[in-house]
């Protein structure tokens, strides 16, 4: 409808201007010759072990890597991606109940007594990979 004024008073369409999501460069993932996976990460600050207990004795750190052997690629992606991007939210350990737990004191995430059944890797719930504006990556070695 137009009014008096020859102005629209229609309700017009906004337009986001959407931002892609920015990707750091946090991790330079190798195949090792036995098969296994290495993981260069750029900081070790990055690095929380606690996020790596779903695949105990299947992995080690040294210093700035982390190599996983009898691990699919994918677990193994799922886990560093997890950890690199963590906010310490929860919402990884939907599934399991038997290892969340929430310390209120330093309000972060505690992991302890993961029974193993890597339903935790799943990136669904991850608040961390799915909703921040930046995210820390992975990339394969040429």
């Amino acid at each position: 409808m137009i009014t008096a004024s020859g102005v629209s008073n229609k309700p017009r369409a906004v337009h986001w201007r959407h931002l892609k999501a920015q990707n750091v460069l946090a991790a330079v993932k190798r195949r090792l010759p036995g098969g296994g996976l290495s993981y260069c990460i750029r900081d070790p600050g990055w690095i929380a072990e606690k996020h790596l207990h779903s695949v105990d004795g299947k992995w080690v750190r040294k210093d700035d890597e982390i190599r996983f052997w009898h691990v699919e690629e994918r677990i193994a992606d799922a886990l560093v991606k997890r950890m690199l991007n963590c906010l310490d939210c929860g919402f990884c350990l939907v599934e399991c109940f038997a290892s969340r737990r929430f310390d209120r004191g330093t309000k972060r995430l505690v992991i302890k007594g993961c029974i193993q059944c890597c339903r935790c890797p799943r990136l669904k719930f991850c608040m961390g990979w799915r909703h921040r504006f930046w995210r820390r990556i992975i990339v394969e070695e040429p």
